[in-house]
């Protein structure tokens, strides 16, 4: 077995690679979900933009959507009828 020594990447190199990297999976995510939007028909459609507080980390996954949870869970208290 012969091995090929493979060059040395420059620091300017590797931040390139890592940046097309980073955009190729941007563009993946946003296709992916540009797809499963455009594959299922929707009755309602909601955005939710979270604002950072220091008690709050939007980045917290498991957090984030026990907040949003409690959040509908109240709003269903509150309008019952909206909710059938």
């Amino acid at each position: 077995v012969v091995e090929i020594d493979k060059p040395e990447l420059s620091q300017d190199e590797l931040d390139k690679k890592r940046e097309r990297c980073i955009q190729s999976s941007l563009n993946r995510t946003k296709r992916k979900i540009y797809d499963y939007g455009r594959s299922n028909v929707w009755d309602w459609f909601i955005t939710l933009t979270f604002e950072r507080v220091e008690e709050f980390n939007a980045e917290n996954f498991e957090r984030c959507k026990s907040k949003v949870s409690d959040w509908f869970k109240n709003i269903r208290k509150k309008y019952p009828y909206y909710f059938l």
